[in-house]
């Protein structure tokens, strides 16, 4: 009987332990899926604030009157470029998705070319073909990496909600084998065990 109580408390130990570790891995998950969508949501704000500045200055049309500031622009290629290398990290790390990869190469062509673009402007302030190019770049990009990205975060949420779907069938079945140890426990150990105690205290 001993043993048998001894291996009740070890199955329930692996029950509760193998449990917090289920929730933690959705925890997890649910953590990175949350940072994507908003680091997604991020990258559109910065390419919008890009052609905003753009827009500014082609309504100007004047480099020399009108000085862009170019310690804004660096910032907001820092963060568009740190994101953007956050995003196609966790794609590579953990979602490994054909359909992702895909969609995030296309988006990268636009990325670029505003990058590009932005970069060759902040290195050459004051000249009049660079601020052309980048106004005539951001112009024919921006929608279409908007475009792009609201796709890629599409798949993102589908993808998410696979998961959860999956988790969902783990959980049952995890459920269901918790169920049937602790009949087991019931069955063989803890019934047993009263039947006893209720015999001795009867002697």
């Amino acid at each position: 009987m001993k043993k048998k109580i001894i291996l009740a408390s070890i199955l329930f130990i692996l029950i509760t332990v193998s449990s917090q570790y289920i929730f933690y891995l959705d925890i997890k998950r649910q953590s990175y899926d949350a940072k994507i969508v908003n680091t997604s949501g991020k990258q559109r704000m910065y390419s919008q604030q890009i052609s905003k500045i753009a827009l500014y200055t082609n309504n100007v049309n004047d480099l020399y009157k009108n000085y862009i500031s170019l310690d804004s622009i660096t910032n907001i290629i820092d963060d568009f470029t740190q994101d953007n290398y956050y995003l196609k990290n966790i794609n590579t790390q953990n979602y490994k998705n054909p359909a992702i990869d895909s969609l995030f190469l296309k988006n990268q062509v636009y990325f670029k070319r505003i990058i590009k673009a932005s970069n060759e402007l902040i290195d050459n302030p004051n000249d009049q073909g660079f601020f052309e190019n980048f106004i005539t770049k951001i112009n024919e990009n921006e929608g279409d990496f908007l475009i792009s990205m609201d796709t890629l975060v599409n798949e993102y949420q589908k993808t998410s909600e696979r998961k959860i779907k999956g988790f969902k069938k783990i959980l049952t079945l995890y459920s269901l084998v918790t169920l049937f140890f602790l009949i087991l426990i019931l069955l063989f150990i803890i019934i047993p065990l009263y039947k006893k105690t209720k015999i001795l205290d009867s002697k």
